[in-house]
């Protein structure tokens, strides 16, 4: 079996001289026989062991002695051992993961975790070929598309899984062989879950009944639809970063043009829709099928102001030909911001809930001269009396202006229309009103009321939004 073994380390270069590698070892026979293969060619390539098991706590004094089985064979072989106890059913008990998500996620956090502090540069998994059976009929049975039936990557980041090209009889018999006392875990047995369905009952009567070589069939099916989704996921990033105008992971902040993406092909567009939260979440595992359709649903709907939701606390909006995806807390703040300040003149006051500033200034006439040739959005060259006190404050339902040019008044929502300013936006846009008269003087970068329009032949006033 080593030669096998050795092939597909090669097949998918999984590993190079000097490796130091992390062995996640249950206890079990695909496991140690894992660590046997590796310990057989720890010399060839000059391999560093660390044997890492972690007690998920589920199994009581069966799961302890496990994890002293495992301690014990990593010593008689003389290599270190990281052996961990975390209480994942009182994790779980949290949160909304199943028994088995959350146990996954908590062994991954631990492998990644321990490789770091001991720098380990791999982390070797005993996935096997019946493994990857499984996993591409359960995908299958959820639904999945070709990302999910692509089954187990060979090598992913730090991990990589030596045994995928090699069926579960086989490494039994090997431990038989070398005389490696293997312990089974009571739950593998136990239909309580769909993989333990999938494993016990669905794929032996595939076997007999349809298909004795089902494992081989289903293993070389991910073979290739691995390839060719690693074509359309190359195909994927290179169509999100033309739709890219900005993007933020830390954040979990981004920015796309839909117009390039209303171009695409419908599976190309899903694939997107699943790279742009990949980019932002590190991982697509919770987005399902209809989330996707959602996002999509909301760029050919075409409403600007739209949005929809996603796994993950984040929200997602259509406006303007744009897509826009920030955490949820983020966007409901900004639609509960509210402010209102009162500005002599001249004076300086800062807005902290927009973290701007606003400025009024009187002007000689030559400087107002010199400001209107400017034509700058963020100033406004008005005429008011400098004993007027401004009012500036967010809008309100029923706010008016009188835009220079027209005769009659305009709803700030029709205008904030017009002059597309998205949806969540509308809240921060500082109106500015005189409080004499109670109207509306500028609406900051946008527009300046007919009533308070400079001729140079009134008092100028510059107000500057910064």
């Amino acid at each position: 079996m080593i030669n096998y073994v050795e092939k597909t380390i090669l097949k998918y270069n999984l590993l190079q001289k000097n490796d130091k590698v992390l062995v996640a070892v249950s206890g079990g026979a695909d496991s140690l026989a894992l660590l046997h293969c590796l310990y057989t060619l720890k010399n060839k390539y000059d391999l560093i062991l660390v044997v890492g098991h972690l007690n998920h706590m589920f199994r009581g004094a069966e799961a302890d002695r496990d994890a002293e089985h495992v301690r014990d064979f990593a010593d008689r072989l003389g290599l270190k051992s990281v052996i961990e106890r975390i209480n994942v059913p009182e994790i779980m008990a949290q949160g909304s993961f199943s028994p088995q998500e959350g146990a996954r996620i908590v062994r991954y956090d631990f492998l990644i975790k321990t490789a770091e502090a001991l720098s380990c540069n791999k982390i070797a998994l005993g996935h096997h070929k019946d493994d990857q059976a499984e996993t591409v009929l359960l995908n299958l049975l959820k639904g999945a598309g070709l990302d999910g039936l692509k089954g187990i990557a060979p090598k992913r980041g730090l991990f990589i899984r030596p045994l995928i090209e090699i069926k579960k009889d086989v490494l039994e018999q090997y431990c038989e062989e070398n005389k490696l006392a293997f312990r089974e875990d009571a739950s593998n047995f136990k239909d309580v879950y769909l993989r333990n369905k999938v494993r016990n009952r669905l794929m032996p009567i595939i076997i007999k009944e349809f298909n004795q070589n089902m494992v081989d069939v289903l293993a070389n099916t991910a073979d290739i639809l691995r390839e060719e989704n690693s074509y359309l996921e190359s195909m994927a990033e290179k169509n999100e970063k033309q739709c890219r105008v900005f993007l933020d992971p830390a954040t979990k902040k981004g920015e796309w043009l839909t117009q390039l993406f209303t171009d695409l092909p419908i599976a190309m567009q899903r694939r997107v829709i699943r790279q742009i939260y990949t980019l932002l979440k590190g991982s697509n595992y919770n987005l399902s099928f209809f989330h996707v359709e959602a996002v999509r649903s909301l760029i050919l709907h075409n409403a600007s102001g739209s949005i929809t939701e996603l796994p993950g606390q984040l929200v997602v909006m259509y406006c303007y030909d744009k897509l826009k995806i920030m955490p949820k807390e983020e966007y409901y703040l900004q639609e509960s911001i509210d402010y209102r300040y009162e500005l002599p003149i001249p004076g300086t006051i800062h807005i902290k809930e927009i973290n701007a500033a606003i400025e009024a200034k009187c002007l000689s006439p030559s400087e107002a001269i010199e400001r209107l040739e400017l034509k700058n959005d963020n100033e406004a060259v008005v005429a008011i009396d400098p004993d007027d006190m401004l009012i500036i404050r967010n809008r309100r339902p029923g706010d008016r202006i009188k835009p220079v040019g027209m005769s009659g008044t305009k709803k700030l929502k029709d205008l904030f229309i017009d002059e597309k300013v998205e949806k969540m936006e509308r809240n921060r846009v500082p109106v500015i009103f005189s409080k004499k008269s109670g109207k509306i003087i500028w609406v900051a970068g946008l527009r300046i009321s007919e009533e308070f329009k400079n001729t140079l032949d009134k008092n100028s006033v510059l107000l500057r939004f910064f």
